[in-house]
């Protein structure tokens, strides 16, 4: 994007939308994002679908990380996550690039604008991002283990309700 930035110019008359729409092609980078974070994401499934095994007193042997179910859940979860983040990030810096091309801001703050918003997608955002993602996944690769080992059948929820005696 900021090579893009620093080679193309708004023309007059161009909408500072369609500009900044131009600058970055986001379903190469869907694609760049699932192809990353598939690897880690099915690692997850398979050790934490390996533990669910293991804690049902199961061989760890008898889970099918190739299941199809899996790799179905891994190609679809994965292009959701890459989509969501993207779009989140895109609209992030649509919004920031035309407040600065609207205020005539310069390349030299323009840049700057584009890194504050991959900085904070590359830091307190993706910490967010990573810890929902793994915890998803867990929960499906448990529900899936149990659901491959014969043993389970069922799940439920149970509800617990906390009450705390304060003084009035």
């Amino acid at each position: 994007m900021l090579h893009a930035l620093s080679t193309t110019t708004k023309a007059h008359g161009v909408r500072s939308k369609d500009y900044v729409a131009s600058l970055l092609d986001w379903d190469s980078y869907d694609e760049s994002f699932k192809a990353a974070i598939a690897p880690y994401l099915y690692q997850v499934i398979i050790e934490t679908g390996r533990e669910a095994i293991i804690d049902l007193g199961i061989a760890p042997s008898l889970y099918d990380p190739f299941a199809i179910a899996i790799r179905e859940y891994q190609d679809k979860r994965t292009a959701k996550i890459a989509t969501d983040v993207n779009d989140e990030t895109e609209k992030q810096l649509r919004a920031s690039l035309i407040e600065g091309l609207n205020a005539g801001e310069g390349t030299h703050q323009i840049r700057a604008r584009i890194e504050q918003v991959f900085g904070f997608a590359s830091t307190q955002r993706a910490d967010l991002i990573a810890s929902t993602e793994v915890a998803r996944a867990m929960s499906y690769a448990d529900i899936e283990a149990w659901g491959q080992s014969g043993v389970v059948s069922a799940k439920e929820w149970y509800r617990f309700r906390l009450i705390i005696d304060t003084p009035v």
